[in-house]
């Protein structure tokens, strides 16, 4: 039996020098490379933003000390609308002190009313305003009373950092607080 040597892997080979020719041509091509936000990095932060809010149980506007734990993950404009929201929400509670102040109740950061009892975070699609990523949500105990619905996480980058820049309320009934969390803190 007679047996044939091993032939060297020139497609390999024919690749690593691809690879060194095109670094010597675009030498920033790893820059470009390194600069487009990967998608897991955002499903990941998302992850983290909706574990931050399950875990506070955010119901009306948050508190100081809510906001301050939700700050890292709000776009600057975003933190501003809600202490923008904080500021009507006192003077009405001075003006009006018999009646119910906007944004005293209601979880303002998803379609329902009630809130979400658990959360599936999608892949992220392109959107006008930034990055958004369908979040698969449901609200109740046990099938089939559970409801079910998707709203848009919609982020931007800044700094090198995610941001929350607004929440698209994409579910299909008709007693929505807005149709996304800008919208609902500039409307009392």
């Amino acid at each position: 039996m007679v047996e044939k040597a091993a032939r060297p892997n020139y497609i390999g080979g024919m690749r690593q020098k691809l690879l060194l020719v095109l670094l010597l041509v675009f030498p920033n091509i790893e820059v470009l490379a390194a600069e487009k936000p990967l998608p897991s990095s955002s499903q990941s932060f998302a992850d983290r933003f909706y574990r931050t809010l399950s875990d506070l149980k955010v119901s009306g506007l948050p508190s100081d000390a809510q906001l301050k734990t939700l700050s890292p993950f709000l776009s600057s404009e975003l933190i501003g609308l809600f202490e923008k929201a904080k500021r009507e929400q006192s003077r009405s509670i001075r003006s009006n002190p018999g009646d119910k102040p906007p944004w005293i109740e209601g979880d303002l950061f998803s379609s329902l009313f009630e809130g979400f009892t658990s959360y599936k975070v999608g892949n992220p699609q392109d959107h006008d305003e930034g990055l958004a990523l369908p979040i698969k949500l449901e609200y109740g105990p046990k099938k089939p009373k559970e409801v079910r619905w998707t709203d848009h996480l919609i982020l931007e980058r800044t700094n090198g950092e995610w941001k929350v820049a607004n929440i698209i309320f994409k579910a299909k009934w008709e007693f929505k607080s807005g149709s996304s969390l800008k919208k609902v803190l500039t409307s009392p």
